[in-house]
């Protein structure tokens, strides 16, 4: 699961947190460990708020099908272009915005070939920025 903006303000709650570990540190670094942190985690934020392409509660399509393989292979008849779905959290990684997804129209294929929709404790899928476009 990704979570970007929780894991930055968890680096805020460290620097506060840590103030009795981070003495020897200050004295290290001229009493700017804590402060540089902190504007550390506000730039982040900053700049992922800014370029982050989706915000949580978005609503998103897929632009392409998504390949399944391995544990999503069931999945493959519902992760099509055009599928609709809510953005749940973000992140960033391996250069590209990420995020989980939580799909309107989730099922599953019994072994008779009868779809049975999933309505409630939808699964979450993580997908980076290139296989979503947002849908108003």
């Amino acid at each position: 699961m990704v979570d970007t903006i929780k894991y930055a303000e968890d680096l805020k709650k460290i620097s506060t947190l840590s103030k009795e570990f981070a003495e020897g540190i200050r004295r290290a670094t001229a009493d700017s460990f804590g402060w540089g942190l902190e504007q550390m985690a506000d730039s982040y934020i900053s700049i992922f708020e800014r370029f982050c392409p989706f915000e949580e509660g978005d609503r998103v399509e897929l632009v392409k099908d998504v390949p399944c393989e391995g544990g999503w292979s069931s999945c493959r008849h519902f992760l099509i272009r055009e599928a609709k779905a809510t953005v749940h959290a973000r992140g960033y990684s391996n250069d590209k915005f990420s995020f989980d997804v939580i799909f309107d129209e989730e099922s599953w294929i019994d072994d008779k070939g009868e779809v049975h929709p999933i309505e409630t404790n939808k699964h979450t899928f993580g997908l980076n920025e290139t296989y979503f476009r947002k849908i108003i």
